[in-house]
C-alpha cells in the first residue's frame, strides 16, 4: 500500500505549505526533515512520489536520491522523485536528473496560488484560503514557523561568522533564502542570495556587512508580520522583536 506523497525538506515552513497545497489537491502526505529519515521512511512504506528538497544539511536531496536508486536496483520498483528547489538556475534540472530524479519543481509549489507580492500581498490571501478549508490558524502557524526559522538561521550565520566557517555561513544563507522565497519576501531573499554568492565565491571580507543586511531585511519582514499580527499568539509576536 502506498502512502501518497513523501515531503522531504529541512524547513518546517516549506513542509507546512507544501503539505496543505497537496492536501488541497486531494493527496495524502507524510514528511521527513532530512535525507536519512526519508530513506528510512521509504524502507518502511512505499510512496507514490517523493518531493525532495535539493539543498539540505547532511545528506542532501541529490545524494538521498542516488542512494534510493541504488537500493531499488533489482527490485522492479522506481519511486517517482521530484526535486524541489528555490534555485532558478537552468542547470538545476540537469543536476537533478543526473542524481536520478524524474523532474524538478520550483519553490513555492504553486506559483499561481502563491502569487508574487510582499508579505502583506496576495500570498497571505492564498494562505487564508487554507484557513477556511481546514478550520485551523494556518496563517499564524506559517508566520510563527518563519519567525522561528529566521531567528535560527540568523544565529547560525553569526556563529559561522565568528568562527570563520564559510561553508556553514553559505548554508545558513541558503536556508533562510529558501524560507524567504516560500513566504514571498523578495528583499530578504535577495540579501540572503548576495551573502551566499559572496561567501561561496571565496570573499569572506564582505560577510559581516552582508550578514547585517540580512538581519535588517529579516527585521523588516518581522515588523510587517508584527503590524498585521495574523493571528499569532503573544509568544510568537515576541519573536518579531528587532534582531539588529
Amino acid at each position: 500500500m502506498s502512502h501518497g506523497v513523501l515531503i522531504v525538506d529541512d524547513s518546517l515552513l516549506s513542509r507546512l505549505l507544501v503539505r496543505e497545497e497537496l492536501r488541497a489537491l486531494g493527496f495524502s502526505t507524510a514528511e521527513t526533515a532530512d535525507g536519512l529519515a526519508a530513506l528510512a521512511a521509504l524502507e518502511r512504506q512505499r510512496c507514490d512520489a517523493v518531493l525532495m528538497d535539493c539543498q539540505m544539511p547532511g545528506l542532501d536531496g541529490y545524494e538521498t536520491t542516488r542512494r534510493l536508486r541504488l537500493r531499488e536496483i533489482g527490485t522492479g520498483r522506481r519511486t517517482v522523485v521530484l526535486g524541489f528547489t528555490a534555485s532558478s538556475d537552468p542547470a538545476e534540472e540537469t543536476r537533478c536528473r543526473e542524481a536520478g530524479m524524474d523532474g524538478v519543481l520550483t519553490k513555492p509549489l504553486d506559483p499561481q496560488a502563491l502569487a508574487m507580492g510582499g508579505v502583506g500581498g496576495e500570498t497571505l490571501g492564498a494562505l487564508r484560503r487554507f484557513d477556511g478549508r481546514t478550520g485551523e490558524n494556518l496563517l499564524g502557524e506559517v508566520m510563527a514557523s518563519f519567525l522561528a526559522e529566521g531567528r535560527r538561521w540568523l544565529a547560525a550565520m553569526r556563529g559561522a561568522l565568528a568562527t570563520g566557517d564559510s561553508g556553514a555561513l553559505a548554508a545558513a544563507a541558503h536556508a533562510l533564502s529558501g524560507a524567504a522565497a516560500v513566504l514571498r519576501a523578495p528583499a530578504l531573499e535577495r540579501s540572503c542570495a548576495a551573502l551566499e554568492t559572496s561567501v561561496a565565491g571565496g570573499d569572506f571580507t564582505a560577510a559581516p556587512g552582508l550578514v547585517a543586511a540580512v538581519a535588517a531585511a529579516y527585521g523588516r519582514v518581522a515588523a510587517e508580520i508584527r503590524a498585521g499580527s495574523y493571528g499569532l499568539p503573544t509568544p510568537c509576536l515576541r519573536l518579531c522583536a528587532p534582531v539588529l
